[in-house]
């Protein structure tokens, strides 16, 4: 459960594009298909894959001052900002990582609501506090989050 002190960032506005993106690719996969075009048809899949890893890895983020939480329709992801060994930065996505666990988020630029201005600072402070050097990667936008997911059999007992 989030605690008041959690920032809240919505990804909405990128989510409905590539929502959209997702149903024009199906839509011209059916298409296309149904037209009797069957060697162009599986190549709509190249454009409908990205879009759907998206959508079910990528909801909303929350932040405090002890961690970072990504919450999407694949589960619940933390980690702490004391725990951030180093940084990558790709293209699209920023990754966090914990020794092996990691953390991927969209880059700042996906980002909607009041507190976005707010989590950009404290992960500036993070960096600047632990000395941290962010790497920009072509890879880092092929991660996505590891290690990190929150057990939701815990919850309730005890």
């Amino acid at each position: 459960m989030n605690s008041p002190k959690d920032m809240q960032i919505s990804l909405w506005k990128s989510n409905s594009i590539i929502s959209c993106c997702l149903l024009f690719f199906i839509f011209c996969f059916v298409v296309s298909w149904l037209s009797g075009q069957r060697s162009v048809s599986p190549w709509f899949v190249l454009f409908i894959a990205p879009c759907a890893i998206w959508l079910v890895i990528y909801g909303s983020i929350s932040a405090n001052e002890k961690e970072l939480k990504l919450n999407s329709v694949a589960g619940k992801y933390t980690i702490d900002w004391a725990d951030i060994d180093r940084i990558e930065k790709g293209q699209s996505l920023i990754v966090f990582f914990h020794g092996e666990k990691r953390l991927s988020l969209p880059l700042a630029c996906f980002w909607s609501g009041k507190e976005k201005k707010n989590l950009i600072q404290i992960i500036e402070s993070v960096i600047e506090e632990s000395e941290i050097e962010v790497k920009e990667t072509f890879r880092a936008d092929f991660l996505i989050p590891k290690g990190t997911k929150h057990n939701q059999s815990t919850v309730g007992n005890g």
